[in-house]
């Protein structure tokens, strides 16, 4: 036997436990003794643990020793053999530490801990490290501070200027209105008050030539008669050449006259007790034009009178929609154009393209509006009719006594061209009409009756006044708020109680 010691073989070599890797934060060397001073002890540090062998577990409040600590846990995983991922994930969750296990569980949520492998573990914790630092340092910067600071303020006053805006723009919006609704009005207070004066010149201009005539008589009577004769032979000149030309604009051609009303037909009842139903006079215009009530912007257009007569069945209309509402039941259909009395003026005429839809033109009648056309229906003020010589305007001014008045229109330009006082009264008047240059006025009592024609003015002066024959309509008990008389069809079209009517009437030659 040598006397060196005995080299032991492995076979007989003791037996060697090696002992389980220490969890992560504890000591290898195990709980300090009863007699030992913790306070001696060295404390451990966030990276490393304090004895050899051990690593502390990640802390994410402190995502800057990330790095530090994966170093750690490397040489750890080295120094206690461990290679397997599915060890080292077990290995460290079972010694993360709640608070890291709950981040853990969050990062790779929806996915479960058994389904992911130890290397996404680390890529997880890894990324909210850095993500976690990166805003700690730049919520931290003064700089960073001050920007949101600076945005919440800017935002602030961005609302604060949006609202100011906002209110600025609907207090202009609603002033705005107010201003043109008040400049409208003005407009029509100006025409008004120049017609008024315009009217007033003209009386002034009377007055004066007056005076003048009866201070030339004071100086000479026989110089008074020789100026007297000279006045008459010039008027009636004046008034020859005015008849000529009158009759040359009317085209004097129209000579008949209405003669008797021999029979009536109901077309349809529909709409309100007063209303205008009419047909334009012109060629190749079929349709019918449907006013209800006295005021209103809505038309009805229909096709022709069958598809009028039957439309509570069909309803086959069409709306047309006026700019302005209309006054009255005085409308007029001429040429493709309505004309009508706008609602809330005097002496306001508008001329509507039915068509197109659009207003083409418009006119003041000077001296109209403050008394109604007729006694009986105090809503028409000025009634506008149609015949073989044009347009015309029927209505009563405050100086004429009650009695009605008539202007011929140029429908082309919207003037007067002549006005005529006519003996017809307006008292007990319900309407009137035109029919080759001659007024025909259509009495009534106030309880209603027998509607009659017991006034007829010719323009052309060719109607003898006294033989003048009182028309009867003929149905007993009748209350027209329109009689328009249609010069195509030769007939009378009426509204009769909220009935339309159309009657046939016989004429003769003037006389």
């Amino acid at each position: 036997m040598s006397d060196s010691p005995a080299e032991t073989s492995p076979a007989n070599s003791p037996v060697q436990i090696r002992q389980p890797p220490a969890p992560l934060g504890s000591s290898a060397t195990g709980p300090p003794s009863a007699h030992e001073d913790p306070a001696l002890r060295p404390a451990a540090s966030p990276v490393m643990a304090a004895a050899p062998g051990t690593a502390t577990s990640f802390d994410p409040d402190c995502p800057e020793d990330w790095q530090a600590w994966t170093d750690q846990l490397h040489y750890y995983f080295i120094r206690q053999a461990i290679t397997d991922d599915t060890m080292k994930k077990a290995w460290l969750l079972s010694s993360c530490g709640v608070k890291t296990l709950k981040l853990v569980r969050s990062l790779i949520s929806p996915r479960e801990l058994a389904d992911v492998p130890f290397t996404d573990v680390m890529l997880s914790l890894n990324q909210s490290g850095v993500l976690t630092r990166l805003v700690r340092r730049f919520l931290a910067a003064p700089l960073a501070e001050r920007f949101w600071r600076q945005k919440g303020s800017d935002r602030n006053r961005l609302e604060k200027c949006n609202r100011d805006m906002a209110d600025y723009v609907q207090e202009f919006w609603e002033f705005s209105k107010k201003m043109m609704s008040r400049l409208e009005g003005l407009n029509t207070l100006k025409a008004e008050l120049k017609n008024d004066v315009d009217h007033l010149l003209s009386r002034v201009e009377r007055a004066q030539r007056d005076i003048d005539y009866f201070e030339s008589t004071k100086e000479s009577s026989v110089a008074c008669v020789e100026i007297d004769e000279g006045l008459v032979e010039q008027q009636l000149m004046e008034e020859e050449k005015l008849k000529k030309k009158v009759k040359l604009m009317l085209n004097a051609s129209c000579n008949f006259m209405l003669a008797g009303i021999k029979s009536l037909k109901v077309v349809k009842k529909a709409g309100d007790t007063d209303g205008s139903w009419l047909k334009d006079p012109g060629k190749n215009y079929q349709k019918i034009y449907f006013f209800t009530g006295t005021k209103n912007k809505i038309v009805s257009e229909f096709a022709n009178i069958r598809v009028f007569t039957e439309s509570g069945k069909t309803q086959s209309s069409r709306r047309v929609t006026l700019p302005f509402p209309w006054q009255g039941t005085g409308h007029a259909v001429y040429e493709g154009f309505l004309f009508y009395h706008r609602h809330g003026s005097l002496n306001e005429l508008i001329k509507f393209d039915i068509q197109n839809q659009n207003t083409t033109g418009r006119m003041l009648l000077s001296g109209v509006g403050e008394t109604p056309a007729y006694g009986l229906h105090a809503s028409t003020k000025i009634d506008l009719a149609v015949d073989e010589l044009g347009l015309w305007a029927i209505y009563t001014e405050s100086n004429t006594n009650g009695k009605l008045v008539i202007t011929k229109i140029n429908p082309e330009n919207m003037t007067e061209e002549h006005t005529w006082d006519t003996p017809c009264k307006s008292q007990n008047a319900e309407a009137a009409f035109m029919m080759c240059g001659a007024l025909y006025v259509s009495y009534n009592s106030p309880e209603g009756g027998t509607s009659r024609i017991e006034c007829i003015y010719d323009t052309l002066q060719t109607i003898n006044p006294h033989k003048v024959p009182q028309l009867h309509f003929p149905k007993r008990q009748t209350s027209h708020s329109m009689v328009h008389y249609n010069s195509r069809e030769k007939q009378l079209f009426a509204w009769d109680n909220g009935s339309q009517v159309i009657y046939k009437f016989l004429t003769k030659q003037k006389s």
